[in-house]
């Protein structure tokens, strides 16, 4: 009975420890249950992180390949740009120089039908005053030796026409100019322009062609039309006259300068005078000090301006 007992207890107490036991191993596997769980966990974290790095790298890939093609891109467009505005400006200078070239040749053309049309002219009223010479009609042929410009004619014409027209125009002229110192003597100046620029125009070299501008140069100038006298009073300094005439053309061209403002080329013309002894020495003088004088007034308010 005791060894019964004995067994009994040895048996229970084998239970107890295969109890024991299965309850330590049953932990052991939880443990083990959620050892694997936390590791799956950290493997979907892992292959969650692996996946946005390659999500990253390839983003970073396209961006740089993106960057380095808007590079070269931009180059390339920058550079077929500045080609393109160079063949454009080079395109737009060739147009310009066509279109230069097709006016000049226009202009030509024009110059060139108007010569036609004027030699034409020429010849036809040549022979028109020929045949109103030959008729007695003075009149008509006064009026067509004024329309007659001797230097289109061909040699053939000057030879037949030339002399004629000249010796009419030279009358023509002489009539005119004395015309116009009729009219200076009367006092209506603007008839007496009229026919001493007619008579210039006639015969601008003719016998009475200085005396002419002369006189019309004064006029211009007495009438405050000094813009128009000028040039007149440069030709007639620089021409074969006098020294007296010269001389009071000098002053008056000095003058004329100096009101129009061009105080530079006045004062050589007014020195010129002042330094000779003539007539007009001493008004040239005078004239110098009074445009120094207006020089001195004009210096210190520029100054004070400023």
């Amino acid at each position: 009975m005791s060894e019964v007992g004995a067994n009994y207890t040895e048996l229970k107490k084998e239970v107890v420890e295969t109890r024991n036991q299965a309850i330590k191993t049953d932990n052991q596997i939880k443990n083990l249950v959620l050892d694997v769980k936390g590791f799956e966990k950290r493997f979907e974290v892992w292959e969650k992180r692996s996946r946005f790095s390659t999500l990253g790298v390839h983003l970073l890939v396209v961006m740089a390949v993106w960057a380095a093609a808007h590079v070269f891109y931009t180059a390339k467009t920058g550079s077929l740009r500045k080609e393109r505005d160079q063949l454009l400006a080079e395109r737009a200078e060739e147009k310009r120089h066509v279109e230069d070239r097709m006016r000049e040749l226009n202009g030509l053309k024009g110059a060139a039908k108007a010569r036609e049309e004027l030699f034409a002219s020429s010849e036809a009223n040549a022979l028109k005053f020929l045949q109103a010479l030959k008729e007695g009609k003075m009149d008509t042929a006064v009026k067509l030796a004024e329309q007659i410009d001797v230097s289109t004619l061909t040699h053939l014409g000057k030879k037949l026409v030339g002399q004629k027209v000249q010796e009419l125009r030279d009358g023509m002229a002489e009539k005119a100019y004395r015309a116009g110192r009729a009219y200076i003597t009367a006092g209506r100046k603007d008839a007496a322009v009229t026919d001493l620029q007619k008579s210039l125009k006639l015969a601008s070299e003719g016998r009475f062609a200085t005396h002419a501008r002369y006189y019309l140069a004064s006029t211009l100038w007495s009438m405050k039309r000094l813009e128009e006298a000028v040039p007149l009073f440069e030709q007639l300094q620089n021409g074969e006259s006098s020294e007296v005439l010269i001389e009071e053309v000098r002053y008056l061209l000095g003058t004329s300068l100096a009101k129009l403002g061009r105080t530079g080329e006045a004062k050589t013309y007014l020195q010129m005078v002042a330094g000779g002894t003539g007539q007009y020495a001493q008004p040239a003088k005078t004239y110098l000090a009074s445009i120094a004088n207006d020089a001195a007034a004009t210096a210190p308010a520029a100054t004070a301006t400023q």
